[in-house]
């Protein structure tokens, strides 16, 4: 039973046009991607093989020329292609322009990526500075509000000129709170330390 040669997308696109066409495999080999070694290979005449060429512009995209495996491009047509600013990409080109964009593709990729990282960074350094911000200043209004409070202990104590000094006095002398409220003085306050 023969092998099932497996479609090109090239191939895809003649069934899609209905274009008849045969496909007929053949032993790649990296180091020679000429059209006589593949017209060798298959034992068909160099006239019968063609060569494609992917050309990229600036403007127009990617092109893909087909070239008769015997004939040569214009060599103008390289001048004027670079000119444009068309990449041309042959069976010898194809690879290494391919490593190039893959390496140019990746290397966006990691920029694209230190960029974000050092967008989060930045975020989180500032959230960070911010939550410190805040949470000194909440620690200056604690210490103000022990320090008032620690000054209401100091009203409260039982001595000289402090209000508990008056109330008692004044219950000595018989004056009471309104019935259900009554009031007792504390015998001691806690200070809260700084």
């Amino acid at each position: 039973m023969a092998k099932k040669i497996e479609k090109t997308n090239a191939a895809r696109l003649l069934d899609k046009a209905g274009i008849s066409y045969k496909l007929i495999p053949y032993e790649f080999d990296e180091n020679d991607l000429a059209a006589q070694y593949v017209a060798d290979s298959l034992g068909q005449d160099i006239a019968r093989v063609f060569k494609t060429l992917v050309l990229h512009g600036d403007r127009t995209g990617h092109i893909v020329c087909v070239v008769a495996g015997n004939g040569e491009a214009d060599p103008m047509l390289w001048q004027e292609a670079y000119r444009k600013g068309v990449l041309i990409a042959t069976e010898q080109t194809i690879m290494p322009f391919l490593k190039i964009m893959q390496l140019t593709w990746n290397k966006f990729q990691h920029d694209t990526n230190t960029q974000k990282i050092t967008a989060a960074a930045q975020n989180m350094i500032d959230r960070v500075a911010s939550f410190y911000d805040s949470y000194a200043e909440l620690g200056r209004k604690i210490k103000a509000v022990c320090g008032e409070y620690n000054k209401g202990i100091t009203k409260l104590q039982d001595n000289g000129q402090s209000i508990t000094t008056s109330a008692r006095q004044v219950i000595s002398i018989g004056v009471r709170r309104s019935k259900g409220k009554e009031f007792t003085v504390p015998e001691e306050m806690v200070e809260i330390g700084e």
